[in-house]
């Protein structure tokens, strides 16, 4: 500010000096403003980036936690083949069935592999039954 008022009380040749030293300093301003606009946009992506979402990493480690699990407790996949299960079950149904040791009471539902001995592959055909 000292050195444009400097400028304009020693210009003698009209204040062509003067405007010129004015826009310099402006457009430098001006300049100055931007870069300054530009970093602080930066710095808010540059936080962004560091910050690490809780749900970034929480889903996949529920996920994989759900998977290990499932191997684990040897938990399988059954399809209803018949409509003796109705109305609990339908045919077509997929359930979700555990080995458990538990002797089973009336009205439970349970999975057997069927007692002729039928295979699918290298796999035995289970039966549901209540």
């Amino acid at each position: 500010m000292f050195a444009t008022l400097l400028v304009v009380f020693y210009d003698r040749q009209g204040f062509r000096r003067s405007k010129k030293a004015v826009a310099y300093i402006a457009q430098r301003l001006k300049r100055t403003k931007h870069k300054r606009k530009i970093n602080s946009t930066l710095d808010i992506y540059r936080e962004h980036t560091k910050k690490i979402k809780l749900r970034n990493v929480l889903l996949p480690l529920a996920i994989t936690l759900f998977i290990a699990y499932i191997l684990y407790a040897k938990i399988f996949f059954a399809i209803i083949t018949s409509n003796s299960m109705q109305p609990t079950l339908n045919r077509g149904d997929l359930v979700l069935m555990q080995n458990i040791l538990v002797r089973p009471e009336v009205g439970d539902i349970i999975i057997f592999p069927d007692p002729k001995g039928i295979m699918v592959g290298s796999r035995p055909i289970t039966i549901t039954h209540r």
